[in-house]
């Protein structure tokens, strides 16, 4: 048998290490090509994270991994036998070094718009992870000035943003902001100006919304809702009644969202969709965990339910909707790379926020 962390992690060990297909086929970071004729191959310019088609996949897939050997100890859903916490510790260790960290870190700051925002914030999210695990704080030492560098980049373009970035893309400003908040609020000794940075943009830029427009969602290539994230995000700064408040203003129960189909999987636009279900799922039992009863609470969770079902069922674990362990299944198998190269990221996501940890 194998619990959904074990399925979960065989995906993210086998495409870590997966260097083509790779956006730098189709276009590189420079504006020079990584064609043949190119002397640089994905892991010679990324020695860390190369893999998973591009470079905030390999980064969030990393956390993923890492994320499971803290995870492990509070549900059978995240149980990982020895072998799996060997085999990722070894892969973390080797992969999260300081001398490839030392070549991302260059490369980063040679490339100022690289992977912004989206990138930057998954950096974060794998520090924190990292920092949690005492048999990775030589990885988490070594990704420490990366981090440096992804947090102030990050903090500076969305205080710069004149409006927010209402995407259901990577270049949505309300997940970085919730990520950003979530890494500042970590109290380890970062910065106060980050968390007090992102709270002053976060309510200036979403606390006056009103009635979100979730019956235009999604847009085809979605893989975030905008109108989500933005109570998501505002969720980490208002407490109380303010949130409720907010969210009774802002959130009709009668138009929430309703589970999406991919229509093709192997379109890595289209692909985003399979996420959709996830990221909402995630979202919706977030907002729903910070309100007090109610109907629109009850809503929100009936929504969170069936997204989450939906979505186990598109990345084929619907045997571990309900169940702690099922026989083995090798995911990047069932599905196509453009859904296996990131999407376990977003499963995880899902369901610590709806376990009841």
């Amino acid at each position: 048998m194998q619990s959904l962390a074990e399925r979960l992690a065989d995906m993210a060990l086998e495409v870590i290490r997966t260097e083509t297909p790779h956006c730098y086929d189709y276009h590189g970071p420079t504006p020079r090509p990584l064609d043949r004729g190119a002397p640089l191959t994905p892991k010679e310019i990324h020695p860390a994270f190369y893999g998973c088609f591009d470079w905030h996949s390999a980064v969030h897939s990393h956390w993923l991994l890492a994320e499971l050997l803290t995870c492990r100890e509070f549900s059978a859903r995240f149980q990982l036998r020895p072998s799996y916490v060997d085999r990722i510790t070894e892969l973390l260790v080797a992969a999260i070094s300081e001398e490839n960290c030392q070549v991302e870190h260059a490369f980063l700051r040679d490339h100022p718009r690289f992977e912004r925002p989206y990138g930057w914030a998954w950096v974060l999210r794998l520090s924190t992870s990292l920092r949690q695990s005492s048999s990775l704080r030589r990885s988490q030492a070594a990704i420490a000035p990366l981090e440096r560098l992804c947090a102030t980049r990050l903090l500076d373009w969305l205080q710069g943003l004149p409006y927010p970035t209402r995407s259901g893309e990577h270049g949505q400003s309300a997940f970085a902001l919730s990520l950003l908040l979530d890494w500042a609020n970590d109290a380890q000794g970062h910065d106060e100006r980050y968390r007090l940075g992102a709270r002053e943009v976060t309510l200036k830029h979403y606390a006056q919304d009103r009635g979100a427009a979730l019956h235009l969602e999604p847009s085809g290539n979605d893989f975030l809702s905008p109108g989500l994230a933005a109570a998501f995000a505002l969720a980490r700064v208002l407490e109380g009644d303010d949130f409720a408040d907010f969210c009774s203003s802002y959130l009709d129960r009668s138009e929430l969202l309703r589970p999406v189909v991919c229509p093709d999987p192997s379109d890595g636009r289209l692909a985003h969709l399979i996420g959709l279900n996830l990221s909402r799922a995630w979202m919706l039992f977030g907002i729903a965990k910070r309100l007090p009863a109610s109907p629109l609470r009850d809503a929100l969770l009936a929504s969170a339910h069936a997204h989450r079902q939906f979505g186990l069922e598109q990345c084929s674990c619907e045997d571990l909707v309900e169940a702690a362990a099922a026989p083995p299944r090798r995911l990047t198998a069932r599905l196509h790379f453009m859904v296996t190269h990131w999407i376990g990221s977003f499963v995880l996501l899902m369901e610590q926020e709806a376990s009841p940890l």
